[in-house]
């Protein structure tokens, strides 16, 4: 059975960093997915040091069910990557591999990588770069909603016309782009009600007020704009008729976390407002009780802002 060898460098999936990214949760989550679920016999790392390999063994082995193979497959040996079947990097930076494979067999074995942020310079630059880069029909880049597949597919059309323009002729996306929103790790998301409690409490939040938890970096310009999150809640309580104001702003500190209670502008919201409660890491995953909402927006974006 064919598998992906993984291209492992610790940065990219690891949460116990002072700076912890949504690329890293996604990473680390992804690895404890195909230690813990994955049928296939053996596990493949590749990397350019035997210490990084030993490494992932050191930190995968206590995710698996069984006892599998973990192969090293030291950077250009392509032989070992066909017996994995796949090269899968955790982002979008693929280009780099294709050029390498095309010195050998480019049927040998297939390339996958997958989006975070696409709004930044040097992400859309790489995506512009599909165009040109030596990827084929069976590459793919994974889209982690509808909303990101729509952006990359506008991107390259726009580069594409810019090329045919230059060129005379217009090229053709090889890379196949599916839609795999990211996986939740539901195990890591059980509720906890005593400790739910207790933060309600210290933040002086009454027991039948509604939190609206956002895990994430609300980052405008290069990850998520506040404003649809703020139209969405306000549109959710018109529909409950919830009437009753209630709008602080609380700081609590704990070890790597760190809780900010914020009031949205009253210009683009009405002043019937809940608690949004604005998480800055990505670790506080069990100290609510069931009386929350989980928000993300790209559930928020991938949707008609119209309706």
């Amino acid at each position: 059975m064919q598998t992906a060898a993984i291209f492992y460098q610790t940065e990219g999936f690891d949460t116990r960093g002072q700076r912890l990214m949504g690329r890293q949760a996604a990473g680390e989550g992804f690895l404890k997915a195909i230690a813990r679920y994955s049928s296939a016999p053996s596990l493949y790392c590749y990397t350019q040091q035997k210490a990084v390999f030993e490494e992932f063994c050191q930190r995968i082995r206590p995710w698996m069910n069984g006892d599998r193979q973990i192969n090293w497959v030291p950077s250009g040996n392509f032989s070992a990557l066909q017996e994995a079947g796949t090269l899968y990097r955790p982002d979008p930076m693929i280009l780099d591999l294709a050029w390498q494979r095309r010195y050998g067999d480019p049927r040998a074995y297939s390339l996958c990588g997958i989006t975070h942020t696409i709004a930044s310079k040097e992400t859309m630059k790489t995506l512009g770069d599909f165009l040109i880069a030596p990827v084929q029909p069976w590459d793919a880049l994974i889209c982690t909603s509808k909303t990101v597949k729509t952006m990359v597919e506008t991107l390259l059309g726009n580069w594409a016309e810019y090329l045919e323009q230059r060129l005379g002729s217009r090229p053709k996306t090889q890379i196949q782009l599916p839609v795999i929103p990211l996986g939740v790790d539901c195990e890591g998301f059980t509720p906890n009600r005593e400790i739910g409690t207790q933060l309600r409490t210290a933040l002086g939040i009454a027991p039948n007020d509604i939190v609206v938890l956002f895990v994430g970096r609300l980052i405008f310009h290069a990850k998520a704009h506040p404003v649809p999150m703020y139209l969405a809640m306000e549109k959710q309580l018109k529909q409950l008729m919830l009437n009753s104001i209630s709008s602080k702003q609380v700081g609590l500190k704990t070890s790597n976390k760190n809780l900010i209670l914020k009031k949205p502008p009253i210009s683009l919201v009405q002043p019937s407002i809940i608690y949004l409660l604005t998480v800055v890491v990505l670790r506080f995953d069990k100290e609510f009780g069931r009386q929350q909402i989980f928000l993300s927006l790209w559930q928020i974006t991938s949707k008609k802002l119209s309706d």
